[in-house]
């Protein structure tokens, strides 16, 4: 696969393949996965070990997903000595494109993995209508 469908594919969710869509370079930090569940249901997971959920920001903004965590010193806390810190603990924002009627329908961290559902939910004046011959 080439890079520029890579990067369409990889940040954009209930988008027809193609659909008009500029990819944009795939970030590092952090790493994520995009599961097609059903034809109209979809999850993405991030990989956040040592994040708190309490340091990451959703919101769905004119069909953008927009996933951020600023992390910082929490009061009263204080920084460990490490002798080795190989876990990554740093400010990340991520964007992913939303096709029509995808709706943000639950999110959830277990196990260091932060997981958002996302559903078609298409509007019933906009499904298609079996029309009867008189």
């Amino acid at each position: 696969m080439n890079d520029f469908l890579h990067n369409i594919l990889s940040n954009s969710i209930g988008y027809e393949p193609l659909e008009s869509w500029a990819g944009r370079q795939q970030p590092s930090f952090p790493k994520y996965n995009i599961v097609k569940k059903s034809e109209y249901a979809y999850s993405v997971e991030l990989a956040l070990a040592g994040i708190k959920k309490n340091d990451i920001t959703i919101d769905v903004k004119d069909n953008k997903l927009n996933i951020s965590s600023t992390i910082g010193k929490h009061i009263n806390e204080k920084e460990p000595e490490y002798l080795h810190k190989g876990i990554s603990s740093r400010n990340f924002s991520l964007s992913f494109a939303l096709g029509n009627y995808m709706e943000v329908t639950e999110a959830k961290m277990e196990d260091g993995i932060l997981s958002i559902e996302l559903e078609r939910i298409v509007p019933e004046e906009k499904k298609a209508k079996l029309i009867t011959i008189s």
